[in-house]
Protein backbone atom coordinates (compact mmCIF):
# COMPACT_ATOMS: atom_id res chain seq x y z
CA UNK A 1 0.00 0.00 0.00
CA UNK A 2 2.65 2.50 1.53
CA UNK A 3 4.67 1.70 -2.69
CA UNK A 4 1.39 2.41 -4.49
CA UNK A 5 1.44 5.88 -2.30
CA UNK A 6 4.82 6.33 -3.25
CA UNK A 7 4.49 5.81 -7.11
CA UNK A 8 1.48 8.00 -6.77
CA UNK A 9 3.33 10.96 -5.59
CA UNK A 10 6.26 10.58 -7.63
CA UNK A 11 4.05 10.28 -10.70
CA UNK A 12 2.28 13.54 -9.49
CA UNK A 13 5.16 15.03 -9.39
CA UNK A 14 6.65 14.66 -11.95
CA UNK A 15 3.65 15.56 -13.95
CA UNK A 16 4.12 18.78 -11.83
CA UNK A 17 7.63 18.95 -13.24
CA UNK A 18 6.33 18.51 -16.46
CA UNK A 19 3.40 21.12 -16.57
CA UNK A 20 5.94 23.97 -14.89
CA UNK A 21 8.25 23.33 -17.84
CA UNK A 22 5.58 22.77 -20.67
CA UNK A 23 3.84 26.36 -19.18
CA UNK A 24 7.80 28.18 -18.55
CA UNK A 25 8.24 26.59 -22.69
CA UNK A 26 4.73 28.11 -23.83
CA UNK A 27 5.45 31.72 -22.12
CA UNK A 28 9.08 31.87 -23.88
CA UNK A 29 7.71 30.97 -27.05
CA UNK A 30 5.10 33.96 -26.96
CA UNK A 31 7.83 36.45 -25.30
CA UNK A 32 9.66 35.49 -28.72
CA UNK A 33 7.27 35.17 -30.82
CA UNK A 34 5.99 38.82 -30.34
CA UNK A 35 9.20 39.89 -29.73
CA UNK A 36 9.93 38.88 -33.62
CA UNK A 37 6.53 40.65 -34.66
CA UNK A 38 7.36 44.40 -32.70
CA UNK A 39 11.64 43.69 -34.99
CA UNK A 40 9.28 42.66 -38.16
CA UNK A 41 6.99 46.40 -37.37
CA UNK A 42 10.14 48.59 -36.46
CA UNK A 43 11.59 47.01 -39.58
CA UNK A 44 9.01 47.59 -41.85
CA UNK A 45 7.85 51.19 -40.35
CA UNK A 46 11.80 52.10 -40.43
CA UNK A 47 12.10 51.12 -44.16
CA UNK A 48 9.11 53.27 -45.36
CA UNK A 49 11.63 56.07 -44.59
CA UNK A 50 14.43 54.59 -46.91
CA UNK A 51 12.36 54.72 -49.83
CA UNK A 52 13.52 56.68 -52.75
CA UNK A 53 11.10 59.06 -52.83
CA UNK A 54 10.58 59.69 -48.98
CA UNK A 55 14.32 59.48 -47.99
CA UNK A 56 15.08 62.29 -50.31
CA UNK A 57 11.90 64.11 -48.44
CA UNK A 58 12.92 63.20 -45.43
CA UNK A 59 16.63 64.66 -46.33
CA UNK A 60 15.13 67.79 -46.57
CA UNK A 61 13.06 67.58 -43.39
CA UNK A 62 16.07 67.15 -41.79
CA UNK A 63 18.09 69.96 -43.63
CA UNK A 64 15.64 72.29 -42.33
CA UNK A 65 14.06 73.05 -45.82
CA UNK A 66 10.93 74.66 -46.16
CA UNK A 67 8.35 71.83 -47.84
CA UNK A 68 5.68 73.93 -50.43
CA UNK A 69 2.98 71.71 -49.69
CA UNK A 70 1.08 73.41 -52.57
CA UNK A 71 3.15 71.49 -54.93
CA UNK A 72 1.74 67.78 -55.49
CA UNK A 73 4.60 66.21 -54.72
CA UNK A 74 5.54 67.68 -51.76
CA UNK A 75 2.37 67.34 -50.34
CA UNK A 76 1.82 63.39 -51.24
CA UNK A 77 5.23 63.21 -48.92
CA UNK A 78 4.12 65.09 -46.56
CA UNK A 79 1.26 63.35 -46.49
CA UNK A 80 2.71 59.79 -46.63
CA UNK A 81 5.11 60.72 -43.92
CA UNK A 82 2.43 62.65 -41.43
CA UNK A 83 -0.02 58.77 -41.60
CA UNK A 84 3.07 56.53 -40.99
CA UNK A 85 3.63 58.35 -38.18
CA UNK A 86 -0.42 57.77 -37.22
CA UNK A 87 0.46 54.33 -37.89
CA UNK A 88 3.31 54.15 -35.18
CA UNK A 89 0.91 55.96 -32.73
CA UNK A 90 -1.99 53.18 -33.47
CA UNK A 91 0.71 50.26 -33.38
CA UNK A 92 2.01 51.54 -29.85
CA UNK A 93 -2.02 52.54 -28.92
CA UNK A 94 -2.63 48.88 -29.98
CA UNK A 95 0.28 47.41 -27.76
CA UNK A 96 2.00 46.11 -30.97
CA UNK A 97 4.89 47.96 -30.40
CA UNK A 98 5.39 47.79 -26.36
CA UNK A 99 4.58 46.53 -23.65
CA UNK A 100 2.05 48.87 -22.16
CA UNK A 101 2.89 48.90 -18.86
CA UNK A 102 6.23 50.54 -20.51
CA UNK A 103 4.05 52.74 -22.73
CA UNK A 104 7.05 52.39 -25.52
CA UNK A 105 10.28 50.33 -25.00
CA UNK A 106 13.51 52.11 -25.49
CA UNK A 107 14.43 49.55 -28.04
CA UNK A 108 11.48 51.23 -30.53
CA UNK A 109 12.42 54.65 -29.50
CA UNK A 110 15.83 54.31 -31.09
CA UNK A 111 14.63 54.22 -34.38
CA UNK A 112 11.93 56.46 -34.06
CA UNK A 113 12.62 59.03 -31.78
CA UNK A 114 15.04 61.14 -34.12
CA UNK A 115 12.70 61.40 -37.04
CA UNK A 116 10.13 62.64 -35.39
CA UNK A 117 12.07 65.91 -33.86
CA UNK A 118 13.32 66.06 -37.26
CA UNK A 119 9.77 66.82 -38.03
CA UNK A 120 8.83 68.72 -35.26
CA UNK A 121 11.42 71.06 -35.64
CA UNK A 122 10.65 71.91 -39.61
CA UNK A 123 8.13 74.79 -39.19
CA UNK A 124 6.52 73.55 -42.44
CA UNK A 125 5.40 70.33 -40.99
CA UNK A 126 3.17 72.36 -38.80
CA UNK A 127 1.74 74.82 -40.87
CA UNK A 128 1.05 71.51 -42.97
CA UNK A 129 -0.69 69.61 -40.28
CA UNK A 130 -2.42 73.08 -39.02
CA UNK A 131 -3.69 73.59 -42.74
CA UNK A 132 -5.20 69.97 -43.17
CA UNK A 133 -6.71 69.90 -39.91
CA UNK A 134 -8.71 73.61 -40.55
CA UNK A 135 -9.82 72.14 -43.48
CA UNK A 136 -11.58 69.08 -41.94
CA UNK A 137 -13.27 70.79 -39.49
CA UNK A 138 -14.33 73.96 -41.70
CA UNK A 139 -15.95 70.47 -43.99
CA UNK A 140 -17.89 69.84 -40.90
CA UNK A 141 -15.37 66.20 -39.80
CA UNK A 142 -15.39 65.58 -35.71
CA UNK A 143 -12.38 65.86 -34.02
CA UNK A 144 -11.88 62.18 -33.55
CA UNK A 145 -11.08 61.53 -37.25
CA UNK A 146 -8.64 64.36 -37.89
CA UNK A 147 -4.96 63.11 -39.32
CA UNK A 148 -2.29 63.51 -38.02
CA UNK A 149 -3.25 63.34 -34.14
CA UNK A 150 -0.18 60.51 -33.76
CA UNK A 151 2.37 62.46 -34.90
CA UNK A 152 1.97 65.26 -31.27
CA UNK A 153 1.34 61.88 -29.24
CA UNK A 154 4.83 60.48 -30.44
CA UNK A 155 6.37 63.71 -29.55
CA UNK A 156 5.24 64.68 -26.43
CA UNK A 157 5.57 60.68 -25.37
CA UNK A 158 9.64 60.96 -26.20
CA UNK A 159 11.63 59.34 -23.31
CA UNK A 160 14.11 61.97 -21.78
CA UNK A 161 16.76 59.92 -22.40
CA UNK A 162 16.21 60.37 -26.74
CA UNK A 163 15.02 63.72 -26.49
CA UNK A 164 17.89 66.42 -28.18
CA UNK A 165 18.27 69.58 -26.63
CA UNK A 166 16.71 71.77 -27.33
CA UNK A 167 13.71 69.61 -27.80
CA UNK A 168 11.46 71.19 -30.51
CA UNK A 169 7.81 71.55 -28.70
CA UNK A 170 4.57 73.10 -31.56
CA UNK A 171 5.54 76.72 -32.66
CA UNK A 172 4.54 79.45 -30.81
CA UNK A 173 1.67 80.09 -33.61
CA UNK A 174 0.08 76.67 -33.37
CA UNK A 175 0.31 76.52 -29.60
CA UNK A 176 -3.28 78.40 -29.18
CA UNK A 177 -4.66 75.78 -32.29
CA UNK A 178 -3.54 73.23 -31.22
CA UNK A 179 -4.40 73.76 -27.50
CA UNK A 180 -8.28 74.61 -28.57
CA UNK A 181 -8.16 71.34 -30.84
CA UNK A 182 -7.36 69.43 -27.56
CA UNK A 183 -10.45 70.52 -25.36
Amino acid sequence: MMMVNCVTLVGVLVGIVVGIAGLLFGVNAIRTGNSIRRAELITKIYHAFLEDDLYLFYARIRNGEAIDSQQEHDERLMNKSLTLFDEIGYLIRQGLLHNMAAWWSSDAWEYFAIEIQYFADNLSVWDYMVTRIEKGLERGFPKEIIPFTGFRELLNSIPMEFQARPFPRIPEKHRAFFAKLDS
